[in-house]
């Protein structure tokens, strides 16, 4: 089945990208001086947390758990959760000792009352001479305020002895790559009381399961809006929303709705390949558009559907075609095609680069209005000869904000 979490490119992303930066591409992008870099990696997911009434964005970035608040627009406002707050130690290798000691951070998530960690622990495969995830682990807290949380405020939810049973790993036979067979994901909506978080488990015989705060995940009944995508995949959730009042599951990563802050949503919009759809109903749909390459992220805007694309089952630049576009947005409705932006949003992120995430912290505001953030990677090597090779220094946040009137690095 195809696999969650983005597990394989966060792992070769961290290792192998070495690309070179070039100030001279980079300043013919719309000839918008670029901004100092300050969250930086492969961000899996960028989530919207509550704490003490206040809404605030959560990611995993360079420096580990980077929050601020949703409504602060502008570059430069990202804080970090002191290392000492966490319930893990990060990842470094003793090269004497031959030994990984810590973890990697690979995904925060959130539902209405707890944030998630999501972490790997790793191990030698000294029959490959490789490196191997030995246990995937699962951390909650339930979070007051910032300056207080400590690393004994966290409840580890699935440790090292259940680690096999909720997020199974297994190495492909074909090559050295370990696979995840597991996805872990969340609705993520504005309204902090339509916000879930699940985990999916399993190849051929998949369980769900409901995260409920810092207590024992609880299995649940899943049917994905898109029963069967193909002739492999006949249940594979990777993604769900908030809508009628209830959780809608799809076997895609790309799905979204139009609710904001203080409205419900009317429309919910997903994406299988290249295809958009949109609907108003469960178990029903409409085509909207074919965005060209295969869709990774959805956001609305007022009068906005933003696309980002990407192929993460891909191993190299050549056929991981990324980019962002958009299409129009009316009374919820997506528009038939692409159409430009007025932004430099395509010149920024250009189909070099493939987008992990989108999310829009105002949804009730047009686009131009709009506070906006893309997670973006690249497959491969890079290029430092072509305006169109990804760069490693672009790897991470970008945001448009109106005041500034542009894309550029967070």
């Amino acid at each position: 089945m195809k696999k969650g979490i983005f597990f394989a490119a966060v792992l070769s992303a961290t290792i192998f990208f070495a690309g070179c930066w070039n100030d001279v591409f980079y300043s013919v992008r719309r000839d918008v001086p670029p901004e100092d870099a300050t969250v930086s990696g492969n961000i899996t997911s960028i989530t919207r947390y509550t704490v003490s009434k206040e809404e605030y964005l959560v990611l995993s970035a360079d420096s580990g758990v980077r929050y601020k608040k949703a409504d602060e627009s502008g570059h430069g406002n990202w804080k970090t959760l002191l290392t000492d707050s966490l319930p893990f130690k990060f990842h470094s290798y003793d090269y004497f000792a031959e030994t990984h000691n810590g973890e990697q951070l690979i995904k925060i998530l959130a539902d209405s009352t707890t944030l998630y960690l999501v972490t790997a622990a790793f191990s030698n495969d000294d029959a490959e001479g490789i490196s191997k995830p030995s246990a995937i682990k699962l951390y909650g807290a339930e979070i007051s305020d910032w300056d207080e949380i400590g690393s004994n405020d966290w409840t580890t939810i699935i440790g090292e002895s259940e680690s096999s049973k909720y997020f199974p790993t297994s190495q492909r036979q074909d090559d050295y790559y370990y696979r995840t067979e597991f996805g872990i994901f969340q609705t993520n909506a504005p309204q902090q009381n339509h916000r879930k978080a699940y985990i999916r488990t399993g190849s051929s015989d998949v369980t769900y399961y409901e995260l409920c705060g810092t207590a024992e995940p609880k299995k649940t009944t899943v049917v994905p809006q898109e029963v069967k995508v193909d002739s492999s995949v006949a249940n594979c959730a990777k993604s769900a929303v908030w809508f009628g009042g209830k959780v809608v599951f799809f076997n895609t990563s790309a799905s979204t709705t139009n609710e904001t802050y203080n409205t419900p949503a009317t429309h919910f919009y997903y994406a299988v390949s290249e295809t958009v759809y949109h609907s108003t109903e469960f178990g029903k749909k409409e085509k909207s558009l074919t965005a060209g390459n295969v869709v990774s992220a959805l956001m609305t805007c007022n009068d906005a559907l933003i696309i980002g694309q990407g192929n993460f089952d891909a191993y190299s630049s050549t056929s991981s075609s990324g980019g962002i576009r958009k299409t129009s947005l009316k009374d919820g409705v997506p528009g038939s095609k692409t159409v430009d932006f007025k932004t430099n949003a395509s010149d920024q992120i250009d189909n070099a680069y493939c987008v992990m995430a989108l999310l829009n912290a105002t949804p009730d505001k047009k686009e131009e209005e709009s506070d906006l953030y893309a997670a973006i990677t690249y497959m491969g090597t890079g290029s430092s000869s072509s305006s169109s090779g990804g760069s490693a220094k672009n790897i991470g946040l970008w945001s448009y904000y109106p005041d500034r009137g542009n894309w550029n690095r967070e």
